[in-house]
């Protein structure tokens, strides 16, 4: 099996994710209140609150594997080091993108703080694209390996342990908002460094272990070690979140608990789709292109949910929270086949005409920020 079949996993998971990221964004925006009010909803909302943190993980999992020969290209701040640069602010300016108004003459009329603060929270794309700067310049910094994994771990120890007292603190104070808004979720913002980032670095820490137990030929057993290490996760986090259990412990969020039921969930869709991909040849599936254009998913089913692109109305107030549980399944589902379309074409372009995808996207990027600037 070649490496990059054995790596076909990490897609899976990503692709998997990003499908029910749709379906999240739909119920949100489109169900009727009576039905997310209900009390099995709440089910659904843990299960969908999974999908953001699945999202960075995987991320931190895969940018463990940047070869030693990448990282000194890095290190001499040549073309690669720009063009990564590039990349990750990219990610950035996308998540800022579908909140900003598209036009800078409505941004500069909203350009008082409290005009402009709902635009400028941190989103999953933020937290990705500021997550894996801050990796990318600690692999940099960090020659040795076992300093840079031991690095990330206290890092990780940091984040956790002190993310419950910055969300307490009134950041605005000692910084601009929207700085604050990568520490803390008080100012609006969802996924902040503090805690999310913290899933990153375990990705990035459980990709790092992997990679040793790759070389040893050790995969499976690794992956034993992921199953029992979710289930004991799972245990002990249900044991000490649950509010009827014996075990029950008051503390403000987001804790270390919070950080493990929700990492012991990870683990166990992860461990599963490493099963499902060594099972089943998976290598052309629609869920893996899914994956392979992930940014563009993520972005373009947004935009279309609620860009004001249908008479002056994004889809979202034209519909409104009006649907049924089967109504909402069939938009989900139907913006999901778009999505797949778009998605296979696009992988398709990458994996054949690499050079032609990148002018596409240097393209696309340079008539959106035209668009932004003359509306």
């Amino acid at each position: 099996m070649s490496t990059k079949s054995r790596l076909d996993f990490i897609d899976l998971h990503k692709g998997f994710v990003l499908l029910i990221m749709i379906e999240v964004h739909v119920f949100n925006a489109m169900l009727l209140q009576g039905i997310k009010d209900a009390s099995w909803f709440s089910v659904i909302n843990f299960i969908n609150g999974l999908v953001a943190p699945s999202f960075i993980f995987v991320s931190g999992f895969a940018f463990s594997f940047s070869s030693p020969e990448k990282i000194k290209e890095l290190r001499r701040l040549g073309t690669i080091f720009w063009k990564q640069i590039s990349r990750l602010l990219l990610i950035i300016l996308a998540g800022y993108s579908l909140r900003v108004p598209f036009s800078l003459t409505e941004t500069f009329a909203k350009s008082d703080t409290n005009a402009l603060a709902p635009f400028l929270i941190v989103d999953v794309l933020q937290c990705i694209g500021a997550g894996l700067l801050v990796l990318m310049f600690l692999r940099m910094a960090i020659k040795k390996d076992l300093i840079l994994i031991s690095a990330i771990g206290l890092l990780l120890v940091l984040i956790i342990g002190i993310s419950p007292l910055l969300w307490q603190m009134e950041l605005n104070n000692y910084m601009p908002y929207y700085i604050a808004n990568y520490f803390t979720n008080k100012y609006g913002s969802l996924f902040p460094l503090f805690p999310w980032l913290g899933f990153m670095l375990s990705g990035y820490m459980f990709g790092y272990y992997f990679t040793i137990f790759r070389k040893n030929d050790k995969v499976a057993e690794y992956f034993k070690v992921l199953y029992y290490l979710a289930f004991g996760m799972l245990l002990l986090g249900h044991f000490i979140v649950t509010t009827n259990s014996p075990l029950h412990i008051e503390m403000p969020k987001p804790n270390v608990f919070f950080f493990i039921l929700r990492l012991g969930y990870i683990l166990l869709i992860f461990s599963v789709c490493k099963s499902l991909t060594d099972k089943f040849n998976l290598k052309d599936s629609f869920i893996l292109n899914i994956s392979r254009a992930s940014l563009l998913i993520y972005w373009l089913h947004l935009i279309l949910m609620f860009g004001y692109f249908w008479g002056g109305n994004s889809l979202v107030s034209l519909i409104g929270p009006t649907l049924n549980i089967f109504e909402g399944l069939l938009v989900t589902l139907g913006l999901i086949v778009v999505m797949v379309v778009i998605a296979n074409y696009w992988a398709r372009i990458k994996i054949t005409k690499q050079d032609l995808s990148q002018k596409i996207t240097v393209g696309f990027v340079s008539v959106l920020i035209i668009i932004y600037l003359i509306r």
